[in-house]
């Protein structure tokens, strides 16, 4: 019998765990980033398994969401952030899930709303780790919803433009948003 959507994530989820703690990934005392979305959720679960039958202590969570920090709150893992003088900074590492992954493990983050969280715990990690179930391969990224791209304004509009002509012209559905920059007068360029 086929396992269902929520089992293949619950068994991607604890082989991950499992086999992180077995490498020495995770380990007693560390500084963890934890994701957010439908895989990362049964690790973090797993996480709090691994505690509470005492193969870890001492964890330091750094949250993506506050879904993942109401579920560790749940699961009563302590949650930090990174300004916080026990975390310093730093993460060994991060745990996060993803929207697609290609045939070359390839993958594309960022389908859900906690983006930036997520970029800010990996790029302060050691190390990064994705969980993912088999429902997140795909032939071709970005074909199953609106693929993201975030472009700084420049004062060339045609560059704007042409980013999203290459991206439909290389099959990817796109909205760039633009972070306008404001001048000593606060008008954008």
């Amino acid at each position: 019998m086929a396992l269902s959507k929520d089992e293949q994530k619950i068994l991607a989820a604890n082989t991950a765990i499992d086999t992180l703690i077995k490498e020495g990934k995770i380990f007693s005392g560390m500084k963890i980033g934890l994701g957010t979305g439908s895989t990362a959720l049964p690790a973090v679960k797993r996480l709090s398994e691994r505690i509470e039958d005492g193969t870890l202590h001492d964890i330091k969570a750094v949250v993506t969401s506050f879904q993942t920090e109401n579920y560790c709150k749940d699961l009563e893992i302590p949650v930090y952030t990174l300004n916080d003088r026990a975390i310093g900074g730093e993460l060994d590492l991060a745990i996060d899930g993803a929207d697609e992954i290609d045939p070359k493990n390839n993958l594309i983050k960022g389908g859900g709303a906690a983006l930036l969280l997520e970029k800010i715990v990996a790029y302060n990690s050691k190390n990064y780790a994705i969980v993912a179930d088999e429902s997140k391969s795909v032939e071709n990224m970005g074909t199953r919803f609106p693929l993201f791209l975030s472009k700084k304004r420049s004062k060339n509009w045609a560059q704007s433009a042409s980013c999203a002509r290459e991206s439909k012209n290389a099959g990817l559905s796109s909205l760039i948003t633009e972070i306008k920059s404001s001048t000593a007068h606060g008008k954008a360029p």
